[in-house]
Protein backbone atom coordinates (compact mmCIF):
# COMPACT_ATOMS: atom_id res chain seq x y z
CA UNK A 1 0.00 0.00 0.00
CA UNK A 2 1.67 3.17 -0.86
CA UNK A 3 1.76 6.54 1.15
CA UNK A 4 -1.34 8.35 -0.31
CA UNK A 5 -3.66 5.23 0.14
CA UNK A 6 -2.52 4.62 3.30
CA UNK A 7 -2.90 8.16 4.54
CA UNK A 8 -6.06 8.73 2.98
CA UNK A 9 -7.82 4.92 4.76
CA UNK A 10 -6.49 6.38 8.20
CA UNK A 11 -7.95 9.45 8.02
CA UNK A 12 -11.25 8.14 6.95
CA UNK A 13 -10.61 5.56 9.99
CA UNK A 14 -9.61 7.85 12.88
CA UNK A 15 -12.50 10.70 11.65
CA UNK A 16 -14.96 7.82 11.63
CA UNK A 17 -13.74 6.45 15.32
CA UNK A 18 -13.56 10.09 16.55
CA UNK A 19 -17.72 10.41 14.96
CA UNK A 20 -18.77 7.56 16.40
CA UNK A 21 -16.85 7.84 19.89
CA UNK A 22 -18.95 11.81 20.17
CA UNK A 23 -21.98 10.49 17.74
CA UNK A 24 -23.98 13.73 18.39
CA UNK A 25 -26.29 13.25 21.17
CA UNK A 26 -28.82 15.82 19.74
CA UNK A 27 -29.30 19.20 17.66
CA UNK A 28 -28.02 22.63 18.30
CA UNK A 29 -29.48 24.75 15.77
CA UNK A 30 -33.14 26.15 15.98
CA UNK A 31 -33.23 25.48 12.07
CA UNK A 32 -32.67 21.92 12.86
CA UNK A 33 -35.74 21.55 14.86
CA UNK A 34 -38.28 23.35 12.01
CA UNK A 35 -36.80 21.23 8.88
CA UNK A 36 -37.48 17.97 11.59
CA UNK A 37 -40.51 18.84 12.55
CA UNK A 38 -41.10 19.71 8.24
CA UNK A 39 -39.77 16.47 7.58
CA UNK A 40 -42.29 14.40 10.26
CA UNK A 41 -45.08 16.13 8.83
CA UNK A 42 -44.46 16.38 5.29
CA UNK A 43 -44.38 11.83 6.04
CA UNK A 44 -48.28 12.40 6.85
CA UNK A 45 -49.00 14.24 3.74
CA UNK A 46 -48.99 17.41 5.49
CA UNK A 47 -47.67 21.25 4.93
CA UNK A 48 -49.47 22.97 7.69
CA UNK A 49 -48.35 22.55 11.70
CA UNK A 50 -50.44 23.01 14.96
CA UNK A 51 -50.32 26.49 16.35
CA UNK A 52 -48.11 25.21 19.46
CA UNK A 53 -45.43 24.91 17.00
CA UNK A 54 -45.01 28.20 15.74
CA UNK A 55 -41.66 30.20 16.39
CA UNK A 56 -38.30 29.71 14.46
CA UNK A 57 -38.43 29.86 11.02
CA UNK A 58 -42.70 28.60 11.23
CA UNK A 59 -44.87 31.45 10.25
CA UNK A 60 -48.79 31.92 9.67
CA UNK A 61 -49.17 31.41 5.70
CA UNK A 62 -52.14 31.36 4.11
CA UNK A 63 -53.45 27.87 4.82
CA UNK A 64 -52.01 28.25 8.27
CA UNK A 65 -48.37 27.78 9.84
CA UNK A 66 -46.27 26.62 7.36
CA UNK A 67 -42.37 26.79 7.33
CA UNK A 68 -40.70 29.90 6.03
CA UNK A 69 -38.55 26.82 4.13
CA UNK A 70 -39.61 24.95 1.03
CA UNK A 71 -40.21 21.21 1.51
CA UNK A 72 -37.83 19.98 -0.94
CA UNK A 73 -34.40 19.59 1.80
CA UNK A 74 -36.20 17.89 4.15
CA UNK A 75 -38.29 15.85 1.34
CA UNK A 76 -34.93 14.69 0.36
CA UNK A 77 -32.33 13.87 2.79
CA UNK A 78 -34.73 13.98 6.23
CA UNK A 79 -38.09 12.01 5.98
CA UNK A 80 -36.62 8.64 5.18
CA UNK A 81 -34.25 8.84 8.30
CA UNK A 82 -36.84 10.13 10.15
CA UNK A 83 -39.18 7.10 10.16
CA UNK A 84 -36.20 4.59 10.90
CA UNK A 85 -34.89 6.56 14.15
CA UNK A 86 -34.48 10.47 14.96
CA UNK A 87 -30.75 9.56 15.44
CA UNK A 88 -30.36 8.16 12.02
CA UNK A 89 -30.17 11.82 10.37
CA UNK A 90 -26.67 12.72 12.08
CA UNK A 91 -25.46 8.95 10.39
CA UNK A 92 -26.53 10.28 7.14
CA UNK A 93 -25.02 13.71 7.52
CA UNK A 94 -21.57 11.58 8.11
CA UNK A 95 -21.69 9.67 5.20
CA UNK A 96 -22.15 12.86 3.29
CA UNK A 97 -18.86 14.37 4.33
CA UNK A 98 -17.40 11.31 3.62
CA UNK A 99 -18.51 11.04 0.08
CA UNK A 100 -17.88 14.70 -0.44
CA UNK A 101 -14.25 13.42 0.63
CA UNK A 102 -14.06 11.38 -1.90
CA UNK A 103 -15.69 13.64 -4.72
CA UNK A 104 -13.19 16.07 -4.02
CA UNK A 105 -9.95 13.52 -3.88
CA UNK A 106 -11.63 13.11 -7.64
CA UNK A 107 -11.47 16.69 -8.35
CA UNK A 108 -7.90 17.18 -7.33
CA UNK A 109 -7.03 14.15 -9.27
CA UNK A 110 -8.56 15.59 -12.52
CA UNK A 111 -6.94 18.87 -11.48
CA UNK A 112 -3.41 17.33 -11.31
CA UNK A 113 -3.27 18.41 -7.97
CA UNK A 114 -1.82 15.89 -5.16
CA UNK A 115 -5.32 14.05 -4.03
CA UNK A 116 -4.16 14.09 -0.13
CA UNK A 117 -5.34 18.10 -0.26
CA UNK A 118 -8.46 16.39 0.06
CA UNK A 119 -7.72 16.24 3.60
CA UNK A 120 -7.95 19.97 4.16
CA UNK A 121 -11.70 19.32 3.40
CA UNK A 122 -12.26 16.49 5.88
CA UNK A 123 -10.90 18.01 8.64
CA UNK A 124 -11.54 21.18 8.51
CA UNK A 125 -13.28 22.83 11.45
CA UNK A 126 -16.56 23.87 9.73
CA UNK A 127 -17.76 20.94 8.05
CA UNK A 128 -16.23 19.03 11.05
CA UNK A 129 -18.95 20.84 13.06
CA UNK A 130 -22.05 20.98 10.46
CA UNK A 131 -21.57 17.21 9.32
CA UNK A 132 -23.22 16.24 13.17
CA UNK A 133 -25.82 18.59 12.07
CA UNK A 134 -28.85 18.26 9.59
CA UNK A 135 -28.40 21.87 8.28
CA UNK A 136 -28.62 22.03 4.67
CA UNK A 137 -26.17 24.22 4.32
CA UNK A 138 -23.99 21.37 4.74
CA UNK A 139 -25.78 19.61 2.37
CA UNK A 140 -25.32 22.16 -0.29
CA UNK A 141 -21.19 21.43 -0.12
CA UNK A 142 -22.17 18.15 -1.55
CA UNK A 143 -24.75 18.58 -3.60
CA UNK A 144 -22.07 21.65 -5.61
CA UNK A 145 -19.36 19.31 -5.12
CA UNK A 146 -21.28 16.68 -6.94
CA UNK A 147 -22.02 19.07 -10.08
CA UNK A 148 -18.91 20.76 -9.84
CA UNK A 149 -17.37 17.44 -10.80
CA UNK A 150 -19.78 16.05 -13.00
CA UNK A 151 -19.75 19.51 -14.68
CA UNK A 152 -15.91 19.26 -15.94
CA UNK A 153 -16.37 15.71 -17.01
CA UNK A 154 -19.00 16.86 -18.96
CA UNK A 155 -21.61 14.64 -17.79
CA UNK A 156 -25.42 15.14 -18.60
CA UNK A 157 -25.90 14.14 -15.35
CA UNK A 158 -24.45 17.37 -13.99
CA UNK A 159 -27.91 19.56 -14.71
CA UNK A 160 -29.90 16.81 -12.70
CA UNK A 161 -27.46 17.77 -9.71
CA UNK A 162 -27.50 20.93 -10.19
CA UNK A 163 -31.54 21.00 -10.60
CA UNK A 164 -31.23 19.59 -6.94
CA UNK A 165 -28.93 21.86 -5.69
CA UNK A 166 -30.93 24.87 -6.41
CA UNK A 167 -34.17 23.04 -5.36
CA UNK A 168 -32.45 22.25 -1.71
CA UNK A 169 -32.22 26.16 -0.73
CA UNK A 170 -33.65 28.99 -3.10
CA UNK A 171 -30.33 30.95 -2.56
CA UNK A 172 -28.73 28.34 -4.27
CA UNK A 173 -29.96 30.25 -7.24
CA UNK A 174 -27.07 32.51 -7.08
CA UNK A 175 -24.43 29.69 -6.48
CA UNK A 176 -25.33 28.36 -10.20
CA UNK A 177 -24.20 30.85 -11.69
CA UNK A 178 -20.66 29.35 -11.71
CA UNK A 179 -22.09 26.64 -13.93
CA UNK A 180 -24.10 29.00 -16.22
CA UNK A 181 -21.41 31.37 -16.16
CA UNK A 182 -18.72 29.23 -17.20
CA UNK A 183 -21.04 27.43 -19.99
CA UNK A 184 -21.59 30.72 -21.74
CA UNK A 185 -17.65 31.98 -21.55
CA UNK A 186 -16.90 28.33 -23.11
CA UNK A 187 -19.66 28.96 -25.70
CA UNK A 188 -20.76 25.37 -24.62
CA UNK A 189 -24.67 26.05 -25.71
CA UNK A 190 -25.86 23.21 -24.63
CA UNK A 191 -24.52 23.28 -21.55
CA UNK A 192 -25.66 26.70 -21.12
CA UNK A 193 -29.57 26.01 -22.09
CA UNK A 194 -29.56 22.72 -19.62
CA UNK A 195 -28.42 24.57 -16.59
CA UNK A 196 -30.45 27.92 -17.66
CA UNK A 197 -33.35 25.27 -17.69
CA UNK A 198 -32.81 22.86 -14.71
CA UNK A 199 -32.25 26.31 -12.82
CA UNK A 200 -35.47 27.88 -13.62
CA UNK A 201 -37.44 24.36 -12.98
CA UNK A 202 -36.04 24.28 -9.52
CA UNK A 203 -36.77 28.47 -8.85
CA UNK A 204 -40.14 27.78 -10.41
CA UNK A 205 -41.15 25.06 -7.72
CA UNK A 206 -39.21 27.22 -4.94
CA UNK A 207 -41.71 30.13 -6.32
CA UNK A 208 -45.28 28.30 -6.19
CA UNK A 209 -44.62 26.98 -2.48
CA UNK A 210 -43.40 30.75 -1.64
CA UNK A 211 -46.02 32.57 -3.15
CA UNK A 212 -49.23 30.00 -2.42
CA UNK A 213 -48.09 29.49 0.50
CA UNK A 214 -46.98 32.90 1.89
CA UNK A 215 -48.34 35.46 -1.26
CA UNK A 216 -46.68 38.18 -1.70
CA UNK A 217 -44.92 38.95 1.36
CA UNK A 218 -41.95 36.19 3.03
CA UNK A 219 -41.10 36.90 6.73
CA UNK A 220 -37.33 36.43 5.69
CA UNK A 221 -36.06 38.54 2.88
CA UNK A 222 -33.68 41.04 4.77
CA UNK A 223 -30.99 42.91 2.53
CA UNK A 224 -29.36 46.14 2.64
CA UNK A 225 -26.36 47.91 1.47
CA UNK A 226 -25.91 48.64 5.55
CA UNK A 227 -24.67 45.34 5.94
CA UNK A 228 -21.83 45.01 3.18
CA UNK A 229 -19.12 46.57 5.39
CA UNK A 230 -20.01 44.35 8.47
CA UNK A 231 -20.07 41.18 6.50
CA UNK A 232 -17.61 41.91 4.33
CA UNK A 233 -15.14 42.10 7.44
CA UNK A 234 -16.32 39.42 9.30
CA UNK A 235 -16.21 37.29 6.61
CA UNK A 236 -12.27 38.30 5.46
CA UNK A 237 -11.57 37.31 8.75
CA UNK A 238 -13.22 33.83 9.00
CA UNK A 239 -12.17 32.69 5.95
CA UNK A 240 -8.45 33.41 7.07
CA UNK A 241 -8.71 32.11 10.44
CA UNK A 242 -9.50 28.39 10.21
CA UNK A 243 -6.88 27.76 7.62
CA UNK A 244 -4.08 30.56 7.33
CA UNK A 245 -4.38 32.83 4.76
CA UNK A 246 -6.74 30.57 2.77
CA UNK A 247 -9.06 33.05 1.11
CA UNK A 248 -5.64 34.97 0.26
CA UNK A 249 -3.67 32.09 -1.15
CA UNK A 250 -6.76 30.56 -2.17
CA UNK A 251 -7.07 32.90 -5.31
CA UNK A 252 -3.98 33.00 -5.58
CA UNK A 253 -4.07 29.40 -6.51
CA UNK A 254 -7.32 29.91 -8.17
CA UNK A 255 -5.82 32.33 -10.90
CA UNK A 256 -3.06 30.17 -11.73
CA UNK A 257 -5.15 27.43 -13.05
CA UNK A 258 -6.48 28.02 -16.17
CA UNK A 259 -9.78 26.04 -16.02
CA UNK A 260 -10.93 27.86 -12.63
CA UNK A 261 -10.50 31.24 -13.67
CA UNK A 262 -13.71 30.99 -15.28
CA UNK A 263 -15.70 29.76 -12.25
CA UNK A 264 -14.56 32.80 -10.17
CA UNK A 265 -16.74 35.46 -11.37
CA UNK A 266 -19.36 33.17 -11.46
CA UNK A 267 -18.88 33.14 -7.55
CA UNK A 268 -19.56 36.49 -7.51
CA UNK A 269 -23.60 36.79 -7.44
CA UNK A 270 -23.96 34.35 -4.54
CA UNK A 271 -20.79 36.63 -2.21
CA UNK A 272 -22.42 39.83 -3.15
CA UNK A 273 -26.02 38.50 -1.99
CA UNK A 274 -24.55 36.89 1.56
CA UNK A 275 -22.70 40.40 1.97
CA UNK A 276 -26.10 41.79 1.66
CA UNK A 277 -27.68 39.60 4.36
CA UNK A 278 -28.85 40.76 7.66
CA UNK A 279 -27.43 37.63 9.49
CA UNK A 280 -24.67 35.33 9.88
CA UNK A 281 -23.86 33.23 12.79
CA UNK A 282 -21.72 34.79 15.15
CA UNK A 283 -20.82 34.37 18.97
CA UNK A 284 -19.92 37.51 20.83
CA UNK A 285 -16.33 37.87 22.55
CA UNK A 286 -15.34 34.06 20.56
CA UNK A 287 -13.51 34.86 17.01
CA UNK A 288 -12.75 31.37 17.01
CA UNK A 289 -15.53 29.86 17.37
CA UNK A 290 -17.38 32.42 15.20
CA UNK A 291 -15.14 31.63 12.11
CA UNK A 292 -15.77 27.51 12.65
CA UNK A 293 -20.12 28.40 12.50
CA UNK A 294 -19.82 31.59 11.16
CA UNK A 295 -19.14 30.46 7.01
CA UNK A 296 -22.21 28.52 6.30
CA UNK A 297 -23.59 30.29 3.44
CA UNK A 298 -20.08 30.26 2.07
CA UNK A 299 -19.42 26.68 1.95
CA UNK A 300 -19.50 25.95 -2.39
CA UNK A 301 -16.59 29.46 -2.41
CA UNK A 302 -14.94 27.52 1.02
CA UNK A 303 -14.81 24.41 -0.81
CA UNK A 304 -13.29 26.24 -4.15
CA UNK A 305 -11.03 28.22 -1.91
CA UNK A 306 -9.81 24.82 -0.75
CA UNK A 307 -9.28 23.79 -4.07
CA UNK A 308 -6.98 26.91 -5.05
CA UNK A 309 -5.02 26.67 -1.67
CA UNK A 310 -4.27 23.36 -2.86
CA UNK A 311 -2.43 23.88 -5.73
CA UNK A 312 -0.69 26.75 -4.20
CA UNK A 313 0.64 24.55 -1.23
CA UNK A 314 1.51 21.98 -3.77
CA UNK A 315 3.41 24.57 -5.46
CA UNK A 316 4.94 25.57 -2.06
CA UNK A 317 6.62 22.56 -0.46
CA UNK A 318 9.20 19.92 -2.57
CA UNK A 319 7.80 16.74 -2.22
CA UNK A 320 9.95 15.78 1.01
CA UNK A 321 8.53 18.79 2.81
CA UNK A 322 4.68 17.93 1.06
CA UNK A 323 4.99 14.10 3.15
CA UNK A 324 6.19 15.89 6.03
CA UNK A 325 3.25 18.34 6.05
CA UNK A 326 0.49 15.90 5.28
CA UNK A 327 1.50 13.70 8.18
CA UNK A 328 1.43 16.47 10.73
CA UNK A 329 -1.60 17.85 9.19
CA UNK A 330 -2.90 14.33 9.49
CA UNK A 331 -2.34 14.02 12.55
CA UNK A 332 -3.44 17.72 13.54
CA UNK A 333 -6.57 16.81 11.96
CA UNK A 334 -7.21 14.09 14.18
CA UNK A 335 -6.88 16.49 17.38
CA UNK A 336 -8.99 19.47 16.42
CA UNK A 337 -11.92 16.64 14.95
CA UNK A 338 -11.90 15.28 18.49
CA UNK A 339 -11.09 18.44 20.44
CA UNK A 340 -14.31 19.81 18.47
CA UNK A 341 -16.47 16.41 18.92
CA UNK A 342 -16.18 16.68 22.51
CA UNK A 343 -17.25 19.98 22.90
CA UNK A 344 -19.70 19.88 20.95
CA UNK A 345 -21.39 17.04 22.32
CA UNK A 346 -21.22 18.67 25.90
CA UNK A 347 -23.39 21.32 24.48
CA UNK A 348 -25.76 18.64 22.88
CA UNK A 349 -26.04 16.74 25.98
CA UNK A 350 -27.10 20.03 27.77
CA UNK A 351 -29.72 20.38 24.66
CA UNK A 352 -31.03 16.89 25.07
CA UNK A 353 -31.34 16.74 29.15
CA UNK A 354 -33.09 20.02 29.10
CA UNK A 355 -35.49 18.77 26.71
CA UNK A 356 -36.01 15.33 28.63
CA UNK A 357 -36.74 17.44 31.56
CA UNK A 358 -39.02 19.44 30.54
CA UNK A 359 -40.94 16.85 29.01
CA UNK A 360 -41.00 14.53 32.53
CA UNK A 361 -42.18 17.60 34.53
CA UNK A 362 -44.76 18.59 32.10
CA UNK A 363 -47.66 16.91 30.47
CA UNK A 364 -49.58 17.53 26.97
CA UNK A 365 -52.66 19.53 28.67
CA UNK A 366 -49.93 21.97 30.55
CA UNK A 367 -49.83 25.43 29.09
CA UNK A 368 -46.44 26.34 28.90
CA UNK A 369 -45.13 30.08 29.58
CA UNK A 370 -41.36 29.47 27.97
CA UNK A 371 -39.18 31.27 25.93
CA UNK A 372 -36.94 30.11 22.77
CA UNK A 373 -34.34 28.59 23.68
CA UNK A 374 -36.99 26.10 24.89
CA UNK A 375 -39.31 25.83 22.47
CA UNK A 376 -36.75 24.98 19.85
CA UNK A 377 -36.32 22.11 21.52
CA UNK A 378 -39.87 20.73 21.65
CA UNK A 379 -40.72 18.75 18.45
CA UNK A 380 -44.20 16.38 18.01
CA UNK A 381 -42.33 13.72 17.83
CA UNK A 382 -41.75 13.38 21.66
CA UNK A 383 -45.47 14.66 22.29
CA UNK A 384 -47.54 17.96 22.53
CA UNK A 385 -46.93 20.52 24.75
CA UNK A 386 -49.32 24.08 24.53
CA UNK A 387 -46.61 26.84 24.28
CA UNK A 388 -47.04 30.63 24.88
CA UNK A 389 -43.75 32.65 24.57
CA UNK A 390 -42.87 35.09 27.04
CA UNK A 391 -39.41 36.56 25.57
CA UNK A 392 -38.16 35.19 22.79
CA UNK A 393 -35.12 38.61 21.21
CA UNK A 394 -34.90 40.09 24.67
CA UNK A 395 -38.71 41.68 24.01
CA UNK A 396 -41.20 41.22 27.09
CA UNK A 397 -44.70 39.10 24.86
CA UNK A 398 -46.32 37.56 27.91
CA UNK A 399 -48.88 39.59 28.44
CA UNK A 400 -49.32 39.74 24.65
CA UNK A 401 -50.07 35.76 24.16
CA UNK A 402 -51.89 35.01 27.23
CA UNK A 403 -55.09 37.62 26.59
CA UNK A 404 -55.76 35.64 23.85
CA UNK A 405 -56.61 32.71 25.61
CA UNK A 406 -60.64 32.74 26.44
CA UNK A 407 -60.07 29.76 29.33
CA UNK A 408 -56.84 30.25 31.46
CA UNK A 409 -55.81 27.05 32.97
CA UNK A 410 -55.89 26.64 36.94
CA UNK A 411 -52.26 26.85 37.04
CA UNK A 412 -49.28 26.99 34.15
CA UNK A 413 -46.03 26.10 34.07
CA UNK A 414 -43.18 28.58 33.87
CA UNK A 415 -39.79 26.79 32.05
CA UNK A 416 -36.78 28.99 30.87
CA UNK A 417 -32.57 27.95 30.94
CA UNK A 418 -30.08 30.30 31.41
CA UNK A 419 -27.79 28.42 29.25
CA UNK A 420 -27.57 27.47 25.28
CA UNK A 421 -24.24 27.25 23.79
CA UNK A 422 -22.33 30.19 24.58
CA UNK A 423 -24.92 32.89 24.81
CA UNK A 424 -25.55 34.64 27.88
CA UNK A 425 -29.33 34.10 29.04
CA UNK A 426 -29.18 36.10 31.85
CA UNK A 427 -31.91 38.49 30.68
CA UNK A 428 -34.23 35.93 30.79
CA UNK A 429 -34.24 35.36 34.54
CA UNK A 430 -35.32 39.01 34.70
CA UNK A 431 -38.75 38.43 32.90
CA UNK A 432 -39.64 35.47 34.87
CA UNK A 433 -39.16 36.92 38.01
CA UNK A 434 -41.18 39.64 36.85
CA UNK A 435 -44.04 36.47 36.10
CA UNK A 436 -43.68 35.02 39.42
CA UNK A 437 -44.37 38.18 40.98
CA UNK A 438 -47.52 38.82 39.08
CA UNK A 439 -48.29 35.28 40.14
CA UNK A 440 -46.81 34.86 43.59
CA UNK A 441 -48.46 31.60 44.40
CA UNK A 442 -46.00 28.48 42.73
CA UNK A 443 -43.77 25.74 43.40
CA UNK A 444 -40.66 24.74 42.18
CA UNK A 445 -41.00 21.58 40.28
CA UNK A 446 -37.31 21.14 39.09
CA UNK A 447 -34.01 23.60 39.37
CA UNK A 448 -30.33 22.94 38.86
CA UNK A 449 -27.97 25.15 37.48
CA UNK A 450 -29.21 26.58 34.36
CA UNK A 451 -32.73 25.16 34.12
CA UNK A 452 -35.79 25.99 35.90
CA UNK A 453 -39.57 24.29 36.09
CA UNK A 454 -42.21 26.29 38.38
CA UNK A 455 -45.90 24.92 38.82
CA UNK A 456 -47.62 28.73 39.05
CA UNK A 457 -51.10 29.12 40.11
CA UNK A 458 -52.86 31.62 38.22
CA UNK A 459 -55.85 32.29 40.86
CA UNK A 460 -54.72 34.50 43.98
CA UNK A 461 -56.85 32.28 46.47
CA UNK A 462 -55.77 29.35 45.43
CA UNK A 463 -53.41 27.46 47.59
CA UNK A 464 -51.00 24.47 45.90
CA UNK A 465 -49.91 21.56 47.63
CA UNK A 466 -46.15 21.30 48.04
CA UNK A 467 -45.27 18.00 46.92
Amino acid sequence: MNFKRFLVLFSILGYTLIYFKFYPAFYSFADEGTYVIQAEYLSRGKLRFPDWVRGMGIHEGRIGNVSKYPPFYPLIFLSLPLKINFYFIFFVSFLIHLFSFFILYKILVFLNIDPLFSLLYLFHPSFILYSRTVMPDFYNSFLFLLTFYFHFKEKYISYITNFLFVLLKPPNLFYSFVFIYDSFKKRRKINLIFYILSTFISIFFIFIYLYFIYGRYHPDFKFSLIYFFKNFKDYFVYLNLNYPLLLIFGLLGILKIKILRNLLIGFLPAIFLYLLYIYHDKVEGNLILSSVIGIRYLFPFLIFLIIGYSFFLQNLFKEKLKKIFFILFFLSGLFSSCLIMKKHNFYLKIFKETKELVYKYTEEKDLLVTHFEITKLLLPIWGKREIVHFTDWKSFTFYENIKNIKVFPESFVLVYTLKSGEKNLSFIKVYADSVLKVFPEHILLFQNNYLYIYRVYSRRNFLPITQ
